[in-house]
């Protein structure tokens, strides 16, 4: 599995790259979307600052700020009531519990104003974290990152894919920058990215597996 710098330093050179693509483009006059690569170049920046921070929402506030998303710029959780996916046996090895150890779910939509940013399940262990922050879960729609916090936790990433090709096997290299033709640019998917990591407590104790995955919306309008 690669490690956390490996993949900070891969993504810090697609940034690289792709930025030098998009900064050799000539649009026509008024032209206003966006070549591939611009896009690509803003979803791996945003990718560094996630890798690079432990909490992902006090990140996505930073990105919602500087992007304008929404005024203020305040993440908040939209959770789905009454819903629970099984942990499979990979995310109890990970998080080293047992077969019959009692497990929690969460499914919640991360939103900055009225925008979804990304969309996670979270399966954590209650034993592992204080009574008053498991009733704050329990009855609240705080978000998970800050009602840990206290906890003083690390952030081991396990993965990060993009969901999105952006540049098609049909593409075509010209003048050194690919070209794609205007129709693939204007479509993206709805999640262009998926991060999966565990939390751990300052002993070591893992207490958290998420699987983000984030919306186009984090491009802004």
């Amino acid at each position: 599995m690669p490690s956390l710098k490996i993949m900070l330093c891969a993504l810090l050179l697609s940034v690289a790259n792709a930025s030098a693509f998009a900064g050799k483009r000539s649009d026509c006059p008024g032209q206003r979307w966006a070549h591939p690569t611009e896009i690509l170049a803003q979803i791996q920046t945003l990718q560094v600052d996630l890798l690079s921070h432990a909490s992902a929402t006090e990140t996505l506030e930073r990105w919602c700020a500087t992007q304008g998303l929404a005024n203020p710029a305040i993440v908040t959780v939209e959770r789905a009531k009454n819903v629970y996916s099984p942990a499979t046996p990979e995310v109890r090895q990970h998080l080293r519990v047992t077969p019959d150890t009692a497990l929690k779910y969460r499914h919640v939509r991360l939103k900055c104003g009225e925008v979804v940013l990304s969309e996670a399940d979270n399966w954590y262990v209650p034993a592992r974290l204080t009574a008053p922050m498991n009733k704050t879960l329990d009855s609240t729609d705080i978000p998970f990152g800050k009602v840990v916090k206290p906890l003083g936790f690390t952030r081991q990433t396990l993965s990060a894919t993009l969901l999105w090709p952006p540049l098609p096997e049909t593409s075509r290299i010209s003048n050194g920058l690919p070209s794609v033709n205007r129709e693939h640019q204007q479509v993206l998917p709805y999640f262009l990215f998926e991060h999966r990591a565990v939390l751990r407590r300052l002993d070591g104790a893992p207490f958290s597996l998420l699987i983000e995955r984030y919306t186009r919306n984090v491009l802004g309008p």
